[in-house]
């Protein structure tokens, strides 16, 4: 069987992140591949979202180095509902629900 080549799309290389006192992630490096399915497990406050944050250029980290081959990162935050309750709706309309 011969070698398999993997384009690297997205790649952490010593990735941390603090805020104030509390280390949310410590010297992260990993990559992600082509044609690969990657799943972010862990427990709350393991630094999932902050990754995330990071991946998706809303959070700076405070050292290490992330490279990004042009690719387009999304996800649902999980503070953020997925539809508005109202959405679409006149504010009279909305009174009149509330």
């Amino acid at each position: 069987m011969g070698v398999i080549l993997l384009k690297v799309m997205i790649c952490l290389q010593k990735v941390s992140k603090s805020f104030d006192e509390k280390t949310a992630l410590e010297a992260v490096t990993f990559s992600l591949n082509q044609d690969e399915v990657t799943a972010l497990v862990g427990e709350n406050g393991a630094g999932k979202t902050t990754l995330l944050n990071i991946l998706t250029e809303e959070v700076i980290p405070d050292s290490g180095q992330v490279v990004n081959d042009h690719e387009i990162i999304g996800y649902l935050p999980q503070d953020r509902p997925l539809l508005e309750p109202y959405r679409g709706l006149s504010e009279q309309q909305q009174t009149n629900l509330a």
